[in-house]
């Protein structure tokens, strides 16, 4: 199981948002499990069988007290705490443990988030935090949009408005 890109959304406090979290970040390779999928799975391993209408029941909000048993095998099979479906705290360090899987597995992925690691290995406390905030700048820059970033104009600087005309006129 891997997890997805997007791990920004936190899990919500009710049980249909706490297992729809799992369900958009705890990923099936590239995709999504099914509720199928879950269904069998959980029903092989034995135990507990469930169906994929019941999971579909619950992650939509419609079964809002099922049997601890069910949660229990929903938790195992995201590989959570079954604490996780009622308690804030656990579900706040289950998204976090999720968060930073979707990291290492960015890093896996790509030759500059490797790169940028290894680098960093030799730099002090005070070297780390000057590369955090580097990186938290160019986040809000991106994270912005074009409109409030402006976009490059000529030789890569910013875009002037108006430009040598003028605002009001217009070149010929």
């Amino acid at each position: 199981m891997s997890t997805g890109e997007d791990c920004a959304a936190q899990p919500g406090r009710t049980l249909a948002s706490r297992l729809d979290y799992l369900f958009r970040t705890i990923r099936n390779g590239d995709e999504e499990f099914t509720h199928r999928a879950v269904a069998r799975a959980i029903t092989e391993r034995g135990g507990t069988s469930i169906s994929h209408t019941a999971i579909a029941n619950i992650r939509n909000g419609m079964e809002t007290n099922p049997k601890l048993g069910t949660l229990t095998a929903l938790a195992r099979f995201f590989g959570v705490d079954v604490a996780y479906f009622t308690r804030d705290a656990v579900a706040e360090d289950v998204a976090a443990e999720v968060e930073l899987a979707a990291a290492l597995s960015r890093i896996r992925e790509s030759d500059e988030a490797r790169t940028l690691v290894v680098r960093t290995r030799g730099l002090s406390d005070s070297g780390l935090r000057s590369v955090l905030q580097i990186v938290n700048t160019i986040l809000e820059m991106e994270q912005s949009g074009p409109a409030q970033r402006g976009t490059a104009g000529p030789g890569g600087g910013p875009a002037q408005r108006g430009g040598p005309a003028g605002p009001d006129r217009r070149e010929p």
